[in-house]
């Protein structure tokens, strides 16, 4: 009998709970999930994507006066892209949303820029929907894996390095100089060397990420 009771009293209280207290414990954990999201190394990815905004305005101003504030903002940019991994491994703060903001800031940065660059006559047009191809399929897989497997997947070495050196092709694509023309057109080569060698990496650990527990 004093079970019975006890579990009428339980099940009254779950019923008649007040719903403005049910409402800001709701708040508070949704609050408290943001705060853990805003580490140093999200920050970082998130400053990198702000950075987008100035930069993709000079670049459109077209300048050549700005030409070393756009080429000290674009070597900012990517030097957040360097220390938030970096910075996630060493103080332990690798989060699933960093996973994923990391990898987008990376593939807005580089496309935006690489619009623009293109639009100016400075990269060609075919260079352009290779990397936005890329990027495209590299997010489906992601999302799918994300779907079925409930894992995400973390930019992996040849990511990184296809994304340093696109960077650095697209910055001697816009200071144009003729004195770095070779080193453009080696950059060019070794950049699609990599987005294939990326894309077949990626395809790889899909196809083994979804073959998992089968």
């Amino acid at each position: 009998m004093i079970k019975v009771n006890h579990i009428v009293r339980r099940a009254s209280a779950v019923i008649f709970q007040h719903p403005l207290k049910t409402e800001n414990q709701k708040l508070k954990m949704k609050c408290s999930f943001v705060l853990q999201q805003l580490t140093i190394p999200n920050l970082l990815s998130l400053l990198r994507i702000l950075l987008l905004i100035p930069i993709s305005i000079l670049l459109l101003k077209n300048d050549p006066g700005q030409i070393w504030i756009i080429f000290t903002l674009i070597l900012i940019a990517a030097g957040t892209d360097f220390l938030d991994g970096l910075l996630a491994r060493k103080l332990n703060q690798v989060t699933d949303f960093g996973k994923i903001l990391d990898p987008v800031a990376d593939k807005i940065g580089i496309g935006m820029v690489a619009v623009i660059l293109m639009i100016q006559n400075k990269i060609p047009l075919w260079f352009l929907l290779a990397i936005i191809g890329r990027d495209i399929l590299i997010l489906a897989g992601g999302l799918i894996i994300k779907e079925k497997k409930g894992i995400v997947l973390q930019s992996n070495k040849y990511g990184k390095w296809t994304a340093l050196i696109i960077t650095a092709y697209l910055i001697v694509a816009f200071l144009n100089l003729y004195v770095l023309e070779f080193l453009r057109s080696l950059l060019l080569v070794i950049s699609i060397i990599l987005i294939i060698i990326s894309l077949i990496s990626y395809s790889l650990r899909f196809l083994k990420t979804l073959n998992l527990n089968k």
